[in-house]
């Protein structure tokens, strides 16, 4: 199941939608509820970027890939972009 493209998909595109969440909880912070899953789930999505350096960018690089697009596609997706990139399911 990991080794196929629409898995991934489906978990990136669940990363997005973690990022509307994230930046409407900024925008319009709604009731309590909303409030408690935000608390959890922004830090979560805010820390992407660390992945560049930790896994992203040694990845990224080993596949030709530059500097803006690693750091623009790991921020977006994070692990779910560049696990699958290093197990060969992406190419890109």
């Amino acid at each position: 199941m990991i080794a196929k493209k629409g898995f991934w998909y489906a978990q990136m595109l669940g990363s997005l939608i973690g990022w509307a969440i994230v930046i409407a909880g900024f925008i319009r912070p709604y009731g309590k509820g909303f409030r408690k899953i935000w608390l959890v789930m922004a830090p979560i999505w805010l820390a992407h970027p660390l992945e560049v350096p930790a896994a992203a960018l040694k990845i990224g690089r080993g596949k030709g890939l530059s500097l803006p697009v690693i750091i623009a596609k790991t921020t977006a997706f994070g692990f779910t972009w560049w696990l699958p990139l290093k197990k060969g399911v992406f190419t890109r």
